[in-house]
């Protein structure tokens, strides 16, 4: 910007040498100086330009005002920018932090069934080990009393007395068998002699009916106690 200087007063000494003397005596016409009309010609000359360069001096001014009012924009839309990145940052962080917080509200959860179905079979297999080991005891108090058993029957004098008792049960059985016969013959003779033929004959045949059952069903006995004595 070019500012217009005061023009420096030049001109013949002897009209200033008049002036001031017109000053301080008596009042005498001011003199132009001769070259004072020429500047004048020149400012008027000069103020166009001067007001062109002021012209451009604003628009420089203006464009300067303008680029750095478009970089302020540019900066604020940056920091709007940014502003909204965090921001959707921060709404992303407070997503995780709830979804984090509900799976650890659901792991304690899941922790606290656990300990709690944990709990309740180890108390359920400390009650079925406490019936384990009494059936255990209960098939070890059985097994001893089957080994006891197996040695009472290996002994040869309990073996022997096994033996006499199914003998002495054999002799029973052939004494009833003889007596039952004895008893049927003499029904059958009686009969016989009362002349109750066809009663008689049918008498002895329910007899020996009678009689063949009974004989069976002491020859089963007999076969059971065999085989009794020996499974022992």
């Amino acid at each position: 910007v070019t500012i217009p200087q005061r023009a420096v007063q030049s001109g013949d000494p002897y009209a200033r040498k008049l002036q001031r003397s017109g000053q301080a005596g008596t009042k005498q016409a001011p003199l132009k100086a001769p070259g004072k009309q020429d500047r004048s010609k020149e400012g008027k000359k000069e103020d166009p330009q001067i007001l062109l360069l002021q012209v451009e001096a604003l628009q420089a001014q203006l464009e300067e005002q303008t680029r750095l009012s478009k970089e302020q924009i540019e900066t604020l839309e940056d920091r709007k920018v940014r502003v909204e990145e965090t921001q959707v940052q921060h709404q992303r962080d407070q997503d995780k932090m709830k979804s984090m917080t509900d799976k650890l509200n659901k792991t304690q959860k899941l922790l606290y069934e656990s300990t709690r179905d944990f709990l309740q079979l180890k108390f359920e297999c400390r009650a079925n080990e406490k019936s384990w080991m009494a059936e255990k005891d209960r098939l070890l108090r059985e097994l001893d009393r089957c080994r006891e058993q197996l040695a009472l029957s290996s002994d040869p004098e309990q073996e022997r007395e096994h033996e006499r008792e199914i003998l002495r049960l054999s002799l029973v059985e052939k004494a009833s068998r003889h007596s039952h016969s004895e008893e049927v013959k003499g029904n059958s003779h009686e009969c016989v002699n009362k002349g109750y033929y066809g009663i008689s004959a049918a008498c002895w045949f329910l007899c020996l009916f009678l009689y063949s059952l009974l004989q069976s069903s002491w020859h089963k006995h007999i076969a059971s106690l065999k085989c009794t004595g020996s499974s022992v």
